[in-house]
């Protein structure tokens, strides 16, 4: 038995390197795209005081956040009138004129129960269906 036996035939069964690669190298199959995948991704970007920011506002706060400094204080102020815009626009009415004429209008129809009132004309005639601001 020893005049047969070799080094290389012991280590073959260990030491095959292209038999190990076979598991890695083997034929692969092309990648499919899937046509029908469609990710639904939705990014949201807000700042320290909970503003959502738009992608460029995002990336202005990204950058001062990462350069360790702030915007100038033209574009401090610029935000700031921005939301006070904002908070102006919440709370008017998106229904009415500021002097509220429709208001007035609506409380003159109920008054006369009539489905129109004449804004203009002789005081005379039409004076009950009449609508008018009074200084007070």
């Amino acid at each position: 038995q020893a005049q047969n036996y070799s080094i290389e035939d012991k280590a073959h069964a260990e030491d095959d390197k292209f038999g190990r690669r076979e598991r890695y190298c083997g034929p692969t199959s092309d990648f499919k795209e899937k046509d029908s995948y469609k990710p639904n991704v939705k990014l949201d970007y807000i700042d320290d005081n909970g503003h959502v920011l738009c992608a460029k506002e995002a990336f202005r706060y990204l950058s001062h956040k990462f350069h360790g400094k702030g915007p100038g204080k033209n574009k401090v102020e610029k935000r700031m009138k921005k939301g006070e815009q904002e908070v102006l626009m919440k709370q008017m009415s998106s229904t009415d004129t500021p002097l509220g004429t429709l208001n007035m209008l609506q409380a003159k129809q109920r008054e006369t129960q009539s489905a129109y009132v004449v804004l203009s004309g002789s005081k005379q005639l039409h004076q009950a269906a009449s609508i008018s601001k009074t200084k007070l």
